[in-house]
């Protein structure tokens, strides 16, 4: 998920911004733990057996680094490892990301009202445009109930979220925030 989210700030957000807002620190960022999300994607995909959906449609598949049929044995201490790596960089980039994108940063680059709508609206048609099961679960679940993000009929939000479209990846939800 993470690795989908930042190919799409780099690819769609942040060039819909004007050029005076800088986001190549953003970016720059991005690489600090990129190689490390792909290692967790490559541990944790063979874990699972070739010809297994995971993430947004993808399916494991054999590979030069993947040459068994059998899945290997999770080891919760090895991808604790691989994750020890790269998350002080992750953690930091998410608290910088807070200071890049403050309506004061914003407003410093020249956006006006307009500008900063129309990528709302870009945006708001992109996550419609995401599988309902997972990214659109994960979002409800980890903003407040009186949260307008993201943007969803409340029977979606307060029924369907939790009642139907949870229980199709009921085992990813686990750790997820208990709604109030």
């Amino acid at each position: 998920m993470i690795s989908h989210h930042h190919h799409w700030e780099e690819t769609k957000y942040y060039p819909m911004f004007r050029a005076e807002f800088n986001s190549a620190s953003i970016v720059a960022e991005h690489k600090l733990f990129h190689d490390g999300i792909a290692k967790v994607e490559n541990y944790l995909t063979s874990c699972l057996t070739i010809g297994d959906t995971w993430g947004y449609g993808q399916v494991v598949t054999a590979s030069r680094k993947r040459l068994a049929v059998d899945p290997i044995a999770f080891d919760g201490r090895h991808l604790r490892d691989i994750i020890d790596t790269f998350v002080v960089a992750l953690l930091q980039h998410l608290q910088n990301e807070i200071t890049y994108l403050r309506p004061e940063a914003i407003r410093g680059s020249g956006m006006n009202a307009a500008e900063m709508a129309s990528i709302n609206d870009a945006t708001t048609k992109h996550f419609a445009g995401q599988p309902k099961t997972t990214l659109h679960v994960y979002a409800v679940l980890h903003t407040p109930p009186t949260s307008d993000f993201p943007p969803t009929p409340p029977l979606l939000k307060s029924f369907f979220v939790p009642y139907v479209l949870y229980g199709f990846h009921r085992q990813w939800w686990q750790f997820a925030p208990r709604r109030k």
